[in-house]
């Protein structure tokens, strides 16, 4: 916040202070004289007073005394005045060349950058051929995920609501959330309404515009929640006394797998080891298969 991003051209206006400072510089130089004047009036006004108290010289002379005395108190003050405006006039120039600096609003990243050396620049491109921006800038600390969300689906979104967010970009890493803001209109083509997330934690990973997906949960999720899990199909998984496991496919012949700490997460069954990712598994398996029972698969 505060730096400088870009300056427009001021040269006429550093003319115009430089000048002004020339003027103060020389006012100042000159209010020497008035003020020897006045205090050499000031002493000539308070000896004529005194004789005057003692009749020693004429109500003319007093009066001339006194005359020079007010016209060199004026002549100060006008001095000072004078140097008062030429300070003010410095004050607005230092102004004016202060807003030809284009500095960033707040803490943030440089997205693009709008405008090259020499080009006209305007306020929101109000005269012709003028750019209405220099820079293009986002607060990374605010970046939200804006994910449309069915109409039929959004009963059951609320504030605040813990989320899990995925970027394409960063496939192995998931992001905590909370609906941060629900759009009060809706697309009528799409029949969606937009729902804005808020990341819980800012990585420097994460840019604006990335494409992501939203996962809503009903709770947040725990520590040991977060990391992914390996999973098969429902049809996969048999309970067999209270059991959960499958059967892999190992050299043609079926294999049980007990799989004690697995949950069904919506259509599929995650567990953590001892399942491993890329074997073989029998789908929708008869009640009457057991290990060693020989499978034909199928192309």
């Amino acid at each position: 916040e505060g730096q400088v991003l870009a300056r427009l051209e001021n040269d006429d206006l550093k003319a115009e202070r430089d000048q002004i400072k020339a003027q103060l510089a020389s006012a100042r130089s000159d209010l020497v004289r008035p003020e020897t004047e006045l205090r050499t009036s000031e002493l000539n006004y308070n000896r004529l007073k005194d004789l005057l108290q003692r009749r020693a010289i004429s109500q003319l002379d007093f009066e001339i005394g006194q005359d020079r005395y007010l016209k060199a108190r004026v002549s100060l003050d006008s001095a000072r005045a004078g140097i008062r405006a030429l300070e003010a006039g410095l004050l607005r120039s230092e102004v004016l060349i202060e807003y030809t600096l284009i500095k960033a609003p707040f803490d943030g990243v440089v997205l693009t950058k709008d405008a090259d050396v020499g080009e006209v620049v305007a306020p929101f491109g109000s005269a012709t051929n003028a750019k209405a921006a220099v820079v293009t800038m986002a607060d990374l600390s605010s970046l939200l995920v804006e994910a449309d969300v069915a109409e039929s689906f959004l009963s059951r979104v609320q504030m605040g609501q813990p989320c899990e967010i995925l970027l394409d970009a960063l496939p192995e890493t998931r992001f905590p959330g909370k609906v941060d803001t629900i759009v009060p209109t809706a697309d009528r083509t799409r029949a969606t309404v937009m729902v804005k997330v808020r990341f819980d934690r800012l990585d420097p990973r994460v840019l604006p515009e990335m494409s992501a997906r939203v996962a809503f949960l009903s709770r947040p999720l725990l520590d040991g929640e977060t990391q992914p899990f390996l999973g098969v199909h429902r049809e996969a998984a048999v309970d067999r006394n209270g059991e959960k496991g499958l059967f892999l496919i190992e050299e043609g012949r079926a294999r049980w797998l007990s799989l004690p700490d697995a949950e069904f997460f919506g259509d599929y069954l995650v567990s953590k080891p001892p399942l491993k990712e890329g074997q073989r598994v029998v789908l929708k398996p008869s009640r009457d298969i057991k290990s060693g029972d020989r499978v034909n698969i199928s192309d």
